[in-house]
């Protein structure tokens, strides 16, 4: 199948060198920026060359944003050619409008590379939700955050393990994505949709990342014997869905505390099947590129869409109670009663409101 790639970068450097070696698909063209320094003879500056190529079947978006990748991914759907992308701001933010798109040409919409990298989370899920319900889904959903709270672990501070992170290229020069959830909210978005067929507003998710995290916390939860990792909740409830991401505590000899480094563990729980979980690498060019990779062999397969009919955009408005650890500047820690984790955010942007640093973590027990 002819494939063209949408940007060169990292992940479509990754699946350029996938499809170049193994020969799943040809990449055909190459899309780039005008100044790119990609000097390989198939590479245009003009996605129309692409569009207007009746040969090539596929696009393979690997841009980023939302800005000219959605622009590129709409015109390409309306075209007919199928759509492979890791691509999850894409997918949570314009996922439902793609779709539709993608259901009017017949054309297929694969997205499994853009949550938990080389890890088939979203594609194992999406057949799950085929012959099962899924009640809930979740996990430790971004590598950078993961790696932070692992290194803190051993006794290092948040600022060194974030410059630590940056300085192997898991996190970005700003990281706020990562450590501040928005990253982890999109792929429990992605989740949703899949599993429920509802795609929740990014506003309406309940985010808290790890940028407060203070090495005394780690101590002070390490003494309890538990650590926290940042993770990702969903599930359809009656009257509504609930969808949160927040730090969260787990016991020392526990599967999550048992995530290292910049690994990933995304988990479904199916009424009749019970809990799955994976684990692996959550992101890097070949990881993700082979999932990329893998899309494009599930549509020369008959695959066109992970995504139930009638997927529509959402509100998550449900809630879940949860105990908390939590510590405020000048006040101390405490560890709450069951309470909301929508009454916790609450209380902790007030208190930030207030001039003082917060940070709070989950424990379901």
């Amino acid at each position: 199948m002819k494939t063209a790639i949408l940007g060169a970068g990292c992940v479509g450097g990754g699946l350029l060198h996938i499809l170049d070696e193994s020969g799943v698909a040809q990449a055909a063209r190459i899309v780039e920026r005008e100044g790119s320094l990609c000097t390989d003879p198939r590479v245009t500056h003009d996605i129309n060359e692409v569009l207007r190529d009746g040969g090539i079947e596929a696009v393979a978006e690997a841009i980023g944003g939302v800005g000219a990748a959605y622009e590129y991914v709409l015109a390409a759907l309306k075209c007919g050619k199928h759509v492979v992308t890791a691509n999850k701001q894409l997918v949570a933010e314009r996922g439902a409008e793609l779709h539709a798109a993608a259901q009017k040409s017949g054309a297929a919409l694969l997205f499994s590379a853009a949550c938990g990298g080389g890890i088939p989370f979203l594609r194992e899920l999406a057949a799950a939700a085929r012959y099962d319900d899924v009640l809930s889904l979740g996990g430790i959903l971004n590598g950078t955050a993961n790696y932070i709270l692992d290194l803190m672990q051993q006794g290092g501070s948040f600022e060194h393990a974030l410059a630590e992170a940056q300085a192997l290229g898991y996190a970005e020069a700003d990281p706020s994505a990562d450590i501040d959830g928005h990253d982890t909210a999109r792929k429990c978005a992605l989740g949703c949709a899949v599993a429920f067929g509802e795609l929740p507003a990014q506003s309406s998710i309940l985010m808290e990342g790890i940028r407060y995290i203070t090495a005394e916390d780690v101590r002070e939860l390490a003494s309890r014997g538990l650590c926290c990792r940042l993770t990702a909740y969903a599930e359809r409830r009656e009257g509504g869905l609930f969808a949160c991401v927040q730090p969260e505590l787990f016991t020392l000899d526990s599967a999550p505390a048992a995530v290292r480094q910049n690994y990933n563990r995304a988990w479904y729980y199916l009424r009749y099947g019970g809990l799955f979980a994976l684990t692996g690498q959550g992101a890097g060019a070949l990881p993700t590129g082979g999932a990329m990779a893998r899309d494009l062999c599930d549509i020369m397969a008959g695959t066109r869409t992970m995504l139930a009919q009638g997927c529509r955009s959402a509100a998550a408005d449900g809630d879940k109670e949860y105990k908390y650890y939590i510590r405020v500047s000048g006040e101390g820690t405490e560890y709450t009663a069951r309470i909301s984790a929508r009454e916790m955010h609450r209380r902790a942007k007030e208190l930030r409101g207030q001039g003082k640093e917060v940070f709070f973590a989950a424990l379901d027990e």
